[in-house]
């Protein structure tokens, strides 16, 4: 008996009064107006997701949402936010729910976040079709939103936010790129520091078998030649390893190789995508520039591709930009 009132009592929901918020822990805040039933109904979800995440989830009920929205910059109610550090996430989603604060609750309490530093970066991701959202910050300027937006709309859901302060926008599962002016410190799970750790600069049988578990294939490129190999190698590395730390954050983008990767190897990376059945490969071809030349992802052209390519190291200097 004791241990169920134990039980129920870290299930209830946390209620904190407007001017005692502590913002320096990580919770999540729910705003709420006991004058609206909009309020109300996304109350009972946020208490049904408290249960999860015992004195994690806070209550905090204003007297009206005019007054409360012109002191503290809350664009809508009902509004959760999520104070960590020098951050605020801020759930935004059409319709609340039990289900898609869960999925709030499970990114602000054990998430990944990254920014890409410039549009040709984004672009690249946005190539990615398992990225389901992507949150664009301009910060005062909309010039790089604008442009951005009138590439990509219709294609997935993009997000703008406009703001003066250092702040991310919170978003559902580990696939979303947020792109900005600047770089902030990155949130990086235990997962992620195990594959920084140990990246896939080589091919070999083992790291092959264990990459196409994920059942994506991405191989990255790079053409390299011998009058300035070791200039380009070393660039090439730390692109790698930029590379790795996204796609380790995605989930889904694996670097194969760069320098060492052969036709040879290639192939034999296709053969097991094909066994595997991988859903979608990608070879990203970089020029000897060390741009963004071409991205190819079907099994089709990309065997057309490598019938064209000479033996050794790819691709070739047919792509010049």
């Amino acid at each position: 008996m004791n241990l169920l009132l134990l039980s129920l009592c870290a299930a209830r929901l946390q209620e904190t009064a407007p001017d005692q918020i502590d913002k320096s822990k990580q919770s999540a805040i729910l705003f709420i107006s006991a004058e609206c039933p909009s309020c109300a109904q996304v109350r009972r979800d946020f208490e049904s997701v408290a249960a999860k995440y015992p004195g994690k989830l806070i209550l905090v009920n204003c007297d009206s949402h005019k007054n409360y929205c012109a002191s503290n910059k809350i664009i809508a109610f009902p509004t959760i936010q999520s104070y960590y550090k020098d951050q605020v996430f801020t759930y935004m989603e059409e319709e609340y729910g039990e289900q898609s604060m869960t999925r709030f609750a499970e990114v602000i309490f054990g998430s990944i976040f990254i920014e890409v530093p410039n549009k040709e970066t984004f672009h690249l991701a946005m190539e990615h079709n398992k990225i389901q959202q992507y949150f664009i910050y301009y910060g005062p300027s909309k010039t790089d939103g604008d442009e951005l937006f009138s590439v990509f709309k219709g294609k997935m859901r993009v997000y703008f936010v406009q703001s003066t302060e250092q702040r991310l926008i919170a978003f559902r599962f580990n696939m979303t790129v947020v792109f900005k002016g600047e770089f902030v410190r990155e949130q990086l799970t235990p997962f992620v520091y195990q594959q920084m750790e140990n990246p896939f600069a080589k091919l070999n049988a083992e790291n092959l078998q264990q990459l196409l578990q994920y059942n994506i294939l991405c191989v990255f490129v790079h053409n390299s030649s011998n009058q300035n190999h070791k200039a380009e190698g070393k660039w090439v590395k730390k692109l790698a390893y930029y590379h790795q730390e996204q796609q380790s954050f995605i989930g889904k983008w694996y670097n194969f190789g760069h320098i060492d990767v052969t036709k040879t190897d290639l192939k034999q990376i296709l053969q097991l995508a094909k066994i595997k059945q991988v859903e979608q490969p990608y070879i990203l071809v970089l020029n000897n520039k060390n741009q963004y030349a071409k991205m190819i992802n079907n099994f089709d052209e990309i065997e057309t591709f490598l019938e064209g390519v000479a033996d050794g190291t790819l691709p070739m200097d047919k792509l010049s930009k």
